[in-house]
């Protein structure tokens, strides 16, 4: 769905200040947009041109915090490199949905549930959203997370009725609530086991888990196992990336992309956030942070390792 440039999105919302940057690229669909608009105003068949309509980008500050000496932040420059970031079993669904295949998995009541394997998929997935399921899943403890894939699989399908229904509930008015008492039970399961079978729903869950694992319950907690940077390639470092007051503040959201390809093949191209944001609205946004979670089954000389 193309979106109206005359609604820009909340690019300042987080700390970003919206400035010009004139690259000298015009998207042809905002070009086409731009035009369509003028129509719709009954402004004529106008030529359109990026005169009205300079490229903009979002300058964000470093993220490094600067405003407590005891900041155990480093340098934006640094990447850090996490070892067993998700458990096996999670890591192996996010490969199935993934890997162009179909993966059958069977239900405990002999029901056959088809992961199917997409690439590449994406989904967006707000700091909110994955704050909300780390709550939530205190409450409900962890259960389920090694051990035998299938029984694993059962655990999560479960849980994630439990937290749809949870969720589902949160955002109800009162009056709303009151009608939801009426439905049974099995009129409510029906419904969310229907919704989990979609594999959209499936694909966005596992997103928001590993998003809120990796950047907001691993990356502001602990230094990565090795640290990669020009000066001092390869050493450990004892600093985090960022914390979580600064996630919180300076990022909305991430935008997940799943990507799989067989060995000696490229990875086939896929749009990115910022893209898609420089087509709709003639502005680009630059990540700051980028992170990537690898969840092939690979081995090396210490053994095998599936996150």
């Amino acid at each position: 769905m193309v979106l109206s440039s005359t609604s820009l999105p909340s690019f300042e919302s987080h700390g970003g200040k919206l400035e010009e940057f004139d690259d000298g690229h015009c998207p042809e669909t905002f070009r086409f947009q731009q035009h369509e608009e003028k129509n719709s105003k009954n402004i004529g068949d106008l030529a359109v041109n990026c005169d009205a309509a300079t490229p903009r980008i979002v300058r964000y500050n470093s993220p490094q915090l600067t405003s407590s000496a005891s900041s155990n932040s480093t340098s934006p420059l640094s990447v850090h490199v996490y070892d067993g970031v998700l458990n096996p079993n999670n890591s192996r669904m996010l490969y199935n949905v993934t890997a162009p295949t179909k993966h059958m998995q069977q239900m405990k009541n002999d029901t056959l549930i088809k992961l199917e394997g997409e690439s590449p998929w994406g989904t967006y997935v707000t700091i909110k959203e994955a704050s909300e399921w780390i709550e939530w899943n205190k409450r409900e403890g962890e259960s389920g997370t090694h051990g035998n894939f299938n029984d694993y699989f059962v655990a999560w399908r479960q849980k994630m009725i439990r937290y749809y229904m949870w969720q589902k509930h949160e955002r109800l008015s009162s009056d709303e609530k009151k009608e939801e008492q009426i439905e049974t039970n099995h009129e409510k399961n029906s419904h969310l086991q229907r919704h989990l079978d979609d594999m959209e729903n499936i694909r966005h869950l596992l997103a928001v888990e590993a998003v809120a694992k990796f950047f907001l319950e691993t990356i502001p907690f602990q230094p990565g196992t090795t640290e990669v940077v020009k000066a001092h390639p390869g050493q450990s470092s004892n600093e985090t990336l960022f914390d979580t007051a600064q996630i919180l503040k300076k990022a909305h959201g991430v935008a997940v992309w799943a990507l799989s390809s067989s060995p000696g093949q490229s990875v086939s191209y896929h749009i990115d956030y910022a893209e898609l944001l420089r087509y709709e609205y003639n502005v680009t946004v630059p990540p700051l942070w980028a992170g990537t979670v690898h969840c092939s089954a690979l081995w090396n000389d210490r053994g095998s390792s599936s996150d």
